[in-house]
C-alpha cells in the first residue's frame, strides 16, 4: 500500500471513529435530556394537583388523598411528595414510609430540580417549588424514581452502541478493500 493511499484510509477511518463516537455521545445526551424533561413536566402537573388538594385549615393542614394519585399512598412506589409549611410543619406522602427527603425552603415563585438518593436505593428526580397559598409560604417537593427509566436508557445505550460499532466496522471494512 502506498503512502498516500494509507494516509487517506487512516484519515477516513479516524474521521469515522470520531463521527460515530460523537453520534453515540450526543444521542445519549439527547435521550437523557428528553426523558428527564418529560418527568419534570409530569412532576409539575403533580405539584399543581397537590397544591389544589392541600387544605390549610386552622387545626392542621392536610392533603385530601382522594384528589391525588394512589401512587402517593403506596409505600416505596417511586412517587413521593413533601410539603414544608412556613411554620416548619411537614406533610409527607405515605409512599415515603419512614424515610425523609431533605428540603430547603423556597420562596414563592422559586423552583429547582435535582437528582437525589431516595428510599430503597432509588434515585429520585425531585422538583421543588415555592408557593404562596392563603397567605402562607409553602415549599412543595415532588419526586419520581428514575431507576426504571435508567435501566431502559442503559439498554438503549447498549443497543445503540452495538449498532454504531457494527456500522463503523462495516464502513471500515468497505473502506479497506
Amino acid at each position: 500500500m502506498n503512502s498516500l493511499e494509507w494516509r487517506l484510509q487512516s484519515g477516513l477511518g479516524l474521521a469515522l471513529v470520531i463521527l460515530f463516537g460523537l453520534l453515540w455521545l450526543l444521542g445519549n445526551h439527547a435521550i437523557r435530556g428528553l426523558t428527564e424533561e418529560f418527568i419534570v413536566s409530569r412532576l409539575e402537573h403533580d405539584a399543581e394537583s397537590l397544591l389544589s388538594a392541600l387544605t390549610l385549615d386552622r387545626v392542621r393542614p392536610r392533603v385530601r388523598r382522594h384528589r391525588i394519585s394512589e401512587f402517593y399512598s403506596q409505600p416505596f412506589s417511586g412517587h413521593y411528595y413533601v410539603i414544608l409549611m412556613d411554620d416548619g410543619l411537614e406533610l409527607i406522602s405515605r409512599s415515603l414510609w419512614d424515610q425523609r427527603l431533605s428540603l430547603t425552603p423556597f420562596t414563592p415563585g422559586e423552583s429547582g430540580t435535582s437528582i437525589v438518593p431516595g428510599p430503597a436505593g432509588q434515585q429520585l428526580l425531585v422538583l421543588e417549588r415555592g408557593f404562596l397559598k392563603q397567605g402562607r409560604e409553602i415549599t412543595l417537593a415532588v419526586a419520581e424514581d428514575l431507576t426504571p427509566l435508567q435501566a431502559q436508557r442503559d439498554t438503549f445505550r447498549l443497543y445503540f452502541g452495538l449498532f454504531a460499532l457494527g456500522g463503523l466496522l462495516i464502513l471500515l471494512t468497505i473502506q479497506g478493500t
